[in-house]
């Protein structure tokens, strides 16, 4: 394993939006630091996302990463493309290693979010592509209003995203693979909401006809025009557990500046509790590299 003796002002360990948008202030602080992407950032798999602010037209998630990658190499800095696989803290400083190398560093913020639990159904890559699958009714629920939408669901808390989507239509159909779900006081919610539930429907994606095919044996098929699946999401915090940071139900725990329980690390984007929307992400990534400098200029 490489050593790497040079000390880095702080690494950042995540290339989203929050990462980014962290990395981009830092190197105009004129900071020496280094991030790291693993390729896994969710927002690369927004088709088009039409409520980030400015793109009339709407943007599609790789490709905001990838204006986000160019505005940051204006300033002499590039994304390496490794996976973090452990964080130590000895002496003060940050041990942060890969499968290569070993780096050193003041501060570390950890950017790694969240992956979205993907429902076992073929060509799901594609259903994504072309909105017939989708994940976040807060970012294009509005893309699909008045529209039959169907919500797949494993648990109750998966409940309330077919409740918030109710307010876009009148036909929002609550499907489930697995029995004793829902209580009692669940589905007469459900009713009263008029929400129509499915139980193990066979659910099929028609690219040619751009619709979802559900099928319940004896009964006629229904066609939804989505479907969102609200299965939960795996929150990318181990690196800062094992280090000792607080979290709560997967969320890590930061104050007002984005640092963690543990001095000098941070967190920022969806591996922190609160709304998981790309400009929340970006705010977070700024207050942390904010902070950051900060703190380094005492050490100055």
């Amino acid at each position: 394993m490489k050593q790497n003796r040079d000390c880095y002002d702080c690494v950042i360990i995540g290339a989203g939006p929050a990462g980014l948008t962290a990395a981009l202030y830092l190197a105009r602080f004129r900071r020496h630091f280094k991030i790291f992407d693993s390729g896994e950032s969710r927002a690369a798999l927004i088709p088009v996302s039409h409520n980030y602010p400015a793109f009339v037209k709407g943007i599609a998630g790789a490709r905001l990463l990838e204006l986000l990658k160019a505005q940051l190499a204006h300033y002499q800095t590039k994304v390496t493309v490794e996976k973090v696989a452990q964080l130590k803290k000895q002496g003060g400083l940050f041990e942060v290693f890969t499968d290569s190398a070993r780096y050193l560093a003041q501060m570390v913020l950890v950017a790694t979010g969240v992956i979205d639990i993907s429902p076992d159904l073929p060509d799901a890559d594609q259903a994504i592509a072309e909105g017939l699958l989708r994940y976040c009714p807060v970012c294009d629920a509005y893309e699909v209003k008045n529209k039959r939408i169907g919500v797949l669901v494993q648990d109750r808390k998966g409940l309330n995203e077919a409740f918030f989507l109710r307010h876009y239509s009148a036909e929002v159909f609550v499907l489930t693979q697995k029995d004793g779900v829902f209580s009692d006081y669940d589905r007469r919610r459900m009713r009263q909401a008029g929400l129509r539930f499915l139980l193990k429907p066979g659910i099929q994606f028609d690219f040619e006809q751009a619709c979802i095919q559900s099928k319940i044996k004896g009964e006629q098929d229904i066609l939804l025009d989505t479907l969102y699946a609200a299965l939960g999401t795996n929150q990318q915090n181990k690196l800062a557990i094992d280090l000792g940071a607080r979290e709560d139900k997967g969320d890590l725990v930061v104050n007002r500046h984005q640092q963690t329980s543990v001095p000098g690390l941070y967190a920022a984007g969806d591996i922190t509790a609160g709304l998981n929307q790309l400009v929340v992400a970006e705010g977070q990534g700024a207050i942390a590299a904010m902070d950051i400098h900060n703190r380094l200029k005492k050490n100055d």
